[in-house]
């Protein structure tokens, strides 16, 4: 029952909010203005006080009493209408606003004057019988208090079931909702299409629809096209739900444009496009006046924003990050209420100027790019950020295509933030010193400091007497030669946790000697850096990198190992580095080793008892994994790329109950997987294996049972032996993808488990025939893919999986001529009969990639 209640007066909270509305000044001046019957305003107000009146007696005897259950949920509903008027109103009489203010001339102005004359009318008499309604329905519930016998202002405590408005839509199982359903939430799958949300069509009134994580990411992540939502299924969300407020379509990937039909939802607070392919927005998305909130965070693909966003009078929350947008529309002034933009790009006109910036009161994180464009420092000045005292992140950013600066310096002093900055984040800063601010107590409460290609800098502060400072990071800073942080200062980083210096060749001072906080190091590509005589005994993760031979040496790391309780080793770009294999290391629980310790040809598993993660990668010299005991690992994720004389496990196998996850990617000499793999890693769900060409084919006793997904690329001797796999009988399959097989035609009958969800075949050069046999007992495939297949020239006449919910085309020339949408001569044959095809069948370009590092990367 916990799951069903929530704890509190939920409805006279909401009953106090609508009091609040129906008495504003401009829900009233729209009353008085529009000449409308001000006389229901009153008395839907005299309705709602009288409600109000009995709820925190009826909050409690619903749980009892169905009956005064109903009449609850009925009076939530009832004033759900009456919100949705009022809502109408806000937004008619906010679009006024807003173009009284665009006009510039008497003559426009007389014109929209008309037109508002010819087309309010009709709305205002829409209002008022949508207001008549609404008070005839609570003037009804009024009446029922009596019957129920419900009590005037018992009070006590109160608890409110949220069942019939909320609504979770699963998979699998019932899905009931009703006309008064408003908010809808569900998880996601990775393909989406219009049949599973059928069921939400009758709750016309939906305010909220909200996507959740993935059941399991960490397996889904790695599913192709996952998140992928049919336009279809857009185009009804925009139609057929007026009322929503709240509307998510974040990581939907293919989503590449919102239509002009987004105009449409008039109440609209929250819209997020985040990790969608959108390019551009359409204009009509600047009248949706009610919006408060716009997340555009990594729409990669985005080149700008429109230029009369500024008519989104009520917009609080702006994040474009990680967009191509380079340019700020113009009169970003104007957006009073705007709270937290990112980033802010400063542009070379006046109307985007730095200056934008002064009227804005923004918070939380403020990014502010393209500083090279403040000609004048006076402008830096204008952006006020001293007097900004609910900024906590801010990061400040030159480009890096540039001739030699002429004034950042002054620039920057200029920009001295708030006193109550909590992170600050410089890049691509030219001056070859901070300024003034940098040392004294303007960053006095700063817990992050991120300096990053610094190029021309040649000195700090030593940073050392920030009180709070806890992570603190130099990168690229290419003429930095001198950090006064030695004890003479008194300076001592007292909270710092974790401290990088990456790229910084000439500096050539002690690290700081007294870190008595830290747990994380990284020194990468810093040849010069002197090592500090102690490192601390409470560092956890350490990362080394590029020529460090004065910082690290093998005894070095062997005695940090020792005195220290490290639980994570990153060695990258140390050839001549030798790992420490003396002794046990009890506490390391993530290795990973790239590019680096060229005289380690064999890894004892056995000197690190408790290691849970382990990536060698591009390690020129190891030949294997070897263990001397026959004790339980710890291994969850062992990953081996890239190492062309890696020849073999250990013979019999070795024992790693949790091992998850094993991908080995080029090893060219490898000529078998560990031995009795089905035995020593029972929970072995992930197998990746690529271009592996000498692997014979799997070893006696097969694959683990729980295996859900196998990919295997260029692995000629395994993709022979297919039909030896008796991968039918690995019930927990839902992911297969093979590619470079040679072989005229797959899946064979009976070859793959009737459970499997998504197949991909790719590359495979001689492939021509679909065998139907091998698919149609599949009754839970939802994706196929069929990739660089040029030979491959039909579907199975006897068609597809009914089940299957996604087809994905590209580099099959002769299926693309057949069955491309509406243009193929086979189209409406084999796949417009199929509506849910008719949504998802996508064609793309040859995408097999061609080197090693594309193969790595996926």
């Amino acid at each position: 029952m916990a799951a069903e209640l929530v704890g509190g007066a939920l409805l006279s909270a909401f009953l106090q909010a609508a009091f609040d509305r129906l008495a504003s000044p401009d829900t009233l001046n729209f009353f008085r203005k529009r000449r409308l019957n001000e006389t229901l305003l009153n008395k839907l107000n005299v309705m709602l006080l009288s409600i109000n009146t009995v709820v925190d007696d009826a909050e409690q005897k619903q749980i009892s009493n169905p009956n005064v259950k109903a009449w609850l949920d009925n009076v939530k509903d009832a004033v759900f209408d009456a919100e949705d008027v009022l809502d109408d109103i806000d937004y008619e009489a906010t679009k006024r606003k807003v173009e009284a203010e665009s006009q510039t001339t008497a003559t426009t102005t007389s014109k929209v004057r008309t037109f508002f004359c010819a087309s309010v009318s009709s709305f205002e008499k829409e209002i008022e019988t949508r207001m008549k309604k609404v008070l005839e329905n609570l003037e009804y519930l009024a009446t029922q208090k009596d019957v129920l016998k419900l009590e005037e202002g018992r009070g006590g405590a109160v608890i409110m079931r949220t069942g019939r408005f909320c609504h979770r839509l699963e998979v699998d199982g019932e899905n009931t909702l009703s006309k008064m359903t408003r908010h809808v939430s569900y998880s996601r799958d990775s393909y989406e299409t219009s049949q599973r949300f059928k069921v939400i069509y009758q709750a016309n009134r939906l305010r909220t629809f909200l996507p959740l994580s993935m059941q399991d990411s960490r397996l889904t992540s790695d599913r192709q096209y996952a998140r992928w939502m049919s336009s279809n299924m857009i185009g009804d969300l925009l139609s057929k739900f007026k009322c929503l407020r709240v509307l998510s379509l974040s990581d939907y990937r293919f989503i590449d444009e919102l239509p002009e039909s987004i105009a449409n939802l008039k109440h609209l607070r929250f819209l997020d496009l985040s990790g969608t392919y959108v390019k551009t927005l359409p204009d009509k998305i600047c009248e949706l006046f009610l919006l408060q909130t716009l997340k555009l965070w990594k729409c990669s693909y985005l080149e700008r924003l429109p230029m009369d966003l500024h008519r989104l009078i009520n917009l609080r929350h702006l994040d474009f990050r990680g967009t191509q947008v380079r340019e700020m529309p113009k009169k970003l002034e104007k957006l009073k209420n705007l709270q937290v933009l990112s980033p802010f790009i400063v542009g070379k006109c006046k109307e985007t100027s730095i200056k934008q910036l002064k009227e804005l009161n923004l918070r939380g994180t403020v990014s502010i790019l393209g500083l090279q464009n403040v000609v004048n420092p006076g402008d830096a000045l204008g952006a006020n950020l001293t007097s900004k005292i609910h900024i906590e992140e801010l990061h400040l950013e030159w480009s890096m295509d540039r001739d030699k600066p002429q004034n950042d310096k002054d620039v920057l002093e200029k920009l001295e933030p708030n006193k109550n900055l909590k992170k600050l984040q410089i890049s691509n800063y030219g001056g070859i010193e901070f300024p003034y601010w940098f040392a004294d107590s303007s960053l006095s409460n700063i817990v992050s400091l991120e300096l990053s290609n610094c190029n021309y800098c040649l000195s700090l502060p030593s940073l050392g007497l920030l009180p709070w400072l806890e992570f603190l990071r130099f990168e690229g800073m290419e003429e930095w030669e001198e950090w006064k942080c030695g004890n003479a200062s008194g300076a001592n980083f007292p909270r710092l946790r974790e401290l990088s210096v990456v790229r910084c060749p000439k500096l050539k001072e002690h690290l700081p000697a007294q870190l008595p906080s830290l747990r994380k190091l990284v020194i990468d590509n810093c040849e010069q850096l002197q090592a500090s005589a102690l490192i601390p005994s409470t560092l956890k993760v350490l990362h080394i990198g590029g020529q460090l031979p004065e910082v690290f040496s093998v005894e070095k790391i062997e005695n940090t190992l020792a005195n220290t309780c490290l639980i994570e080793l990153n060695i990258c770009d140390c050839a001549h580095l030798e790992l420490p294999l003396r002794y046990f290391h009890n506490f390391l629980l993530k290795i990973k080793i790239e590019r680096s310790c060229d005289s380690l040809k064999s890894f004892p598993l056995d000197l690190f008892p408790k290691l849970q993660y382990l990536r060698l990668s591009e390690c020129v010299n190891l030949e294997m994994v070897s263990v001397s005991e026959d004790h339980h690992h710890s291994l969850t994720s062992l990953l081996i790329w890239n190492c062309p004389k890696f020849v073999s496990f250990p013979e019999g196998g070795f024992l790693a109950p949790k091992l998850e996850y094993f991908h080995i990617i080029n090893l060219e000499s490898l000529k078998s997987l560990p031995e009795r793999m089905h035995i020593l890693f029972p929970s072995l769900r992930f197998l990746k294996i690529i271009n592996c060409p000498q692997v014979e084919p799997f070893p006696e006793g097969g694959l683990p049972s729980n295996l859900r997904t196998i990919i295997m690329w260029q692995c000629p001797k395994l993709t022979a032996s297919l039909k030896e796999w008796g991968l039918h009988r690995y019930a927990s399959l839902q992911v297969f993808s093979i590619g470079d097989a040679d072989v005229d035609s797959l899946p064979n009958e009976g070859l793959l488990p009737p459970n499997l969800t998504s197949l991909d075949f790719r590359a495979c050069s001689n492939l021509t025939l679909l065998e139907h046999k091998g698919l149609c007992h599949l009754s839970a495939l939802e994706s196929l893919s069929l990739r660089d297949c040029p030979k491959l020239q039909d579907l199975p006449k006897e068609g597809l999986p009914s089940s299957l919910s996604t087809l994905q085309i590209a580099g099959c020339p002769l299926l693309k001529k057949r069955f491309q949408k509406k243009k193929g001569k086979d189209w409406e044959k084999k796949l417009a009969q199929s509506a849910v095809l008719k949504e998802t069948c996508k064609f793309g370009a040859a995408t097999t990639p061609k080197s090693k590092a594309e193969q790595t990367t996926l």
